[in-house]
Parts: structure tokens; C-alpha cells; sequence
């Protein structure tokens, strides 16, 4: 693949295609002692876990070689895939069967999903899921966090909590506790959950990002360099 052609995944079939005249903007191929790294992702995507993983592997392999040496910040910046949704959540099988047209092809995507995970070092279990969340308050603690120093840890957190353990992230209190559990101040955090600081800041990025062109998340931005690998993923 060259830097005029883009990968692109939709549902579990990928292939390259010409990029678009706004994505080429190819990266220096002498990479910087600093990099800075932003992930446009939602916290429900199952691809975000595996870019992510993907991407810290690379710059490992980096290092390892020789190629790079220097130094990395990674930060997550928020897309909502589903912002309809209501803030309660609502029913995960139902919700994904309409998406997928029925529940036989919902699972076979799960089944698929799994595997690409596998590989990456996630245990996905589909199977605990029982509700598909609105993500508006995740993204509010991962920028909370973002400000305290503890957004690494928080992306763990959550991807962890949805993916493996099969839990609700609209639930304020569950949100509390990843705060607590990545070194947040239980008081601080919980306050700022149960305020609305920063909502309408993330639904506007939210929308600017979209006008942008970034219709499908991953999608990384590396040192204000749009990289659209896996572009529509999810």
C-alpha cells in the first residue's frame, strides 16, 4: 500500500483503495524524537482496542530495530458512533442485530472480531454484553483523566470494562469506579461525572471531526498528520 491509497474495512472485508485528495498527507519517513498521537475512537468500537494495541506494537518494533528511538504521547480523542442512543443505554443484541441486519450476522462479526483481538492480546466476550451505552460519559472521563495524567490508564480501563468484562458504560457509578481504580480522586471524579462539564464540548468535537471526513474510528492522527489506516472500521 502507498501513501496514495488508503486501507479501508467495512464490516469484515477489507481492501485498498485510492485515497482521497484531503487524506495525503503522508508522514515524514524519518519519524520525529517526538511523537505525538491522537486516536479518534469510541469506547463501543471493537477496533479502537485492536488499533491501539496495533499501534504500540509498532512503536515498539520501532525501537527494537533501531528505526526510532524516541518517545510517544497517545491521546484518545471522542467519537460517538451511536450519539442517538438513549443515556441509559439501550438493549445490546437488539441494537446490533438491526444494525447488522439480523442477529445470525451480528454474531458472525462478534466471531470475527474475536479472532482479530485474539491476535492483539484482548479478550473479547461478546457474550457479558447486555447493553449497548451511550458513550458521552466515558469520553468525559477519558478527557477528566487526560487533564490529570491518567488518560493511559483510563483507555485500558474502559476498553477492558465493555470488551471483557461485559459492562454497562452509561453507568455513572461503574465510570466513578474505573476513575478510582486508574488513581482519580474518588470525590473529584464523581462530581465532575454528575455535573455536565464538558458534554456540549465533546458532542461539538464530535460533530467538527465528522465534517471533517473521519466517518469510521480508529482513525489516528499522527502529529497533525491524518493517517486514515482502517478508516470506517467501525
Amino acid at each position: 500500500m502507498n501513501e496514495q491509497e488508503t486501507l479501508i474495512c467495512e464490516g469484515d472485508v477489507c481492501e485498498v483503495r485510492p485515497a482521497e485528495p484531503q487524506q495525503l498527507k503522508p508522514m515524514n519517513l524519518k519519524p520525529s524524537p517526538t511523537l505525538n498521537i491522537q486516536i479518534v475512537s469510541d469506547w463501543v468500537c471493537p477496533f479502537c482496542p485492536i488499533g491501539e494495541a496495533n499501534l504500540q506494537k509498532g512503536l515498539d518494533l520501532l525501537r527494537q530495530s533501531g528505526t526510532w528511538n524516541g518517545e510517544a504521547t497517545v491521546e484518545m480523542l471522542p467519537f460517538q458512533l451511536n450519539p442517538e442512543i438513549p443515556m441509559e443505554g439501550t438493549d445490546h443484541v437488539e441494537h446490533l442485530s438491526k444494525k447488522f441486519g439480523s442477529k445470525a450476522r451480528m454474531e458472525q462479526m462478534q466471531d470475527m472480531i474475536t479472532e482479530k483481538a485474539k491476535e492483539a492480546g484482548w479478550e473479547y466476550r461478546f457474550d457479558r454484553v447486555t447493553v449497548a451505552p451511550n458513550t458521552i460519559h466515558a469520553h468525559r472521563l477519558a478527557r477528566f483523566a487526560q487533564e490529570k495524567g491518567k488518560q493511559p490508564e483510563i483507555t485500558q480501563l474502559l476498553f477492558k470494562a465493555y470488551f471483557t468484562e461485559g459492562k454497562n458504560l452509561s453507568d455513572l457509578k461503574l465510570l466513578t469506579e474505573i476513575g478510582v481504580q486508574a488513581g482519580l480522586d474518588r470525590e473529584e471524579v464523581s462530581a465532575y461525572l454528575h455535573s455536565d462539564q464538558d458534554v456540549q464540548d465533546i458532542r461539538v468535537f464530535d460533530q467538527h471531526i465528522k465534517r471533517q471526513g473521519v466517518q469510521g474510528v480508529p482513525f489516528f492522527i499522527i502529529s497533525e498528520r491524518y493517517i486514515p489506516l482502517f478508516q470506517n472500521a467501525c
